[in-house]
């Protein structure tokens, strides 16, 4: 029975953003990428694959994640 909560409570932990993972903004349809994660892993740098487009210091706890990319 320890071991299920061992378990349990490792999964409630959010892993950090990287980049290359591919998420969405909160009331937007677009596939973002992290191109920059900071130390703390709190703020990221958004793009738009194929354009120029690019968001600056966004709240990663304010993301929806889409395609992660796997641990190295």
């Amino acid at each position: 029975m320890a071991k299920s909560r061992k378990n349990a409570a490792a999964s409630d932990i959010p892993l950090m953003p990287q980049v290359g993972d591919k998420v969405t903004k909160p009331r937007s349809e677009s596939i973002l990428e992290i191109t920059y994660v900071s130390k703390e892993g709190t703020v990221v740098n958004l793009h738009v694959p194929g354009t120029n487009l690019e968001w600056f210091r966004v709240k990663a706890d304010t993301l929806t994640f889409v395609d992660r990319k796997p641990l190295a």
